[in-house]
C-alpha cells in the first residue's frame, strides 16, 4: 500500500488495491505455498488447475528472458486497462501477478540468463536450500523488488505522486542490514495508516467471500 499512497492513489482505492495484491496469499485456495502441498497429496486434487495457478497468478511460468519481459509487459497492460475501468480488485489480482514476475526467478535481473521458475516444483526446491526468491535480505532479491516498485510506482503514479519520498524509499531498501522479509524503511506508514490498514484487511478477512475458481477463470485467461 505504501507504494500506492506515494503515487498518489486514493487511499480508499489504495486499500483495495493492497489487498487483493496479497489476496492469492491469503486465501488457501489460491496460494502457491498451500497448493504445492496439495498438488503432490493423492486426494483427488486436480493438478492442471493448480499448475494453470502456479503459471499464471504466481508467475511460475518457466520461460526465459523473453518470456519473463513479455509476461511483465502484459500484467502491467493490464493493471493499467483493468485501473482506469475502476475494476480495482482486479487490478490488485495482477499486480501480485506482476510482483511474482518480478521475484519468481533465477539468477541476475534482465541478464540473458535469467529464467522464472517453473509450475512444477515452483521454487520450493531452492527455498529449501536457502535461495528464497521471496527474501528480501538476499541482494539479488532487493534488486528484483526495488524494480518491481519502480514499475509499479510508474503505472499508479499521479500528479499528487511524492517522487523525493519514493526515490528516498528506494534507497533506503538497497541497504545492507534488511533482514528476513523486513527492512527498517517499510515503516513508511503512519501508525494510523497502519492501523487503517490492519482494520480494513481485518474486515475484508471476515466478511468478503472467497473468490471463485470461474471469477479467477476469468481473470487469468486475460494472460
Amino acid at each position: 500500500m505504501a507504494i500506492q499512497i506515494l503515487a498518489g492513489v486514493n487511499s480508499d482505492i489504495a486499500h483495495i488495491l493492497a489487498y487483493f495484491s496479497q489476496y492469492p496469499d491469503i486465501d488457501p485456495g489460491y496460494n502457491a505455498a498451500e497448493l504445492w502441498l496439495d498438488k503432490y497429496v493423492p486426494v483427488g486434487n486436480d493438478k492442471k488447475w493448480i499448475e494453470y495457478i502456479f503459471n499464471k497468478l504466481h508467475s511460475l511460468h518457466g520461460g526465459d528472458d523473453s518470456a519473463i519481459k513479455n509476461r511483465k509487459e502484459t500484467l502491467a497492460n493490464l493493471i493499467q486497462e483493468l485501473y482506469s475501468q475502476k475494476e480495482y480488485w482486479k487490478a490488485g489480482i495482477f499486480i501480485h501477478a506482476l510482483g511474482d514476475a518480478y521475484a519468481h526467478t533465477k539468477n541476475k535481473l534482465n541478464s540473458d540468463d535469467e529464467v522464472a521458475y517453473g509450475e512444477g516444483l515452483g521454487h520450493g526446491w531452492d527455498s529449501f536450500f536457502g535461495r528464497d526468491p521471496d527474501k528480501i535480505d538476499r541482494v539479488i532479491v532487493r534488486e528484483k523488488y526495488i524494480a518491481y516498485i519502480k514499475h509499479l510506482y510508474d503505472l499508479l503514479r499521479t500528479q499528487s505522486a511524492n517522487d523525493s519520498e519514493f526515490n528516498d524509499f528506494c534507497s533506503k531498501i538497497d541497504v545492507s542490514f534488511c533482514y528476513s522479509k523486513t527492512c527498517p524503511t517499510f515503516q513508511v506508514l503512519s501508525d494510523e495508516d497502519e492501523g487503517k490498514v490492519d482494520n480494513f484487511t481485518n474486515c475484508m478477512n471476515k466478511s468478503m467471500r472467497n473468490l471463485t475458481h470461474k471469477e479467477i477463470d476469468d481473470l487469468l485467461n486475460k494472460i
